[in-house]
């Protein structure tokens, strides 16, 4: 912990690979938390969507036993 907490407080002494380390990580990090929020709001359309699926299943299927032909 005691190195986060220089690489915080002192960035400028800290070696070029570990900054690039540091920014490559910065970046898949952000790309990571952007997949998951895109994730989440996908599941609850779908959720949505099966929702609004099953309502007109129900109706469908009321109406399709209705139905007499002749």
């Amino acid at each position: 912990m005691a190195k986060e907490i220089d690489l915080i407080m002192f960035p400028a002494l800290a070696p070029a690979a570990l900054k690039t380390a540091v920014d490559a990580h910065k970046v898949t990090y952000n790309a990571f938390v952007k997949a998951r929020t895109k994730l989440a709001d996908a599941k609850l359309e779908l959720d949505a969507a099966e929702k609004a699926l099953n309502l007109t299943t129900v109706n469908y299927q009321a109406e399709l036993n209705k139905w007499v032909v002749k």
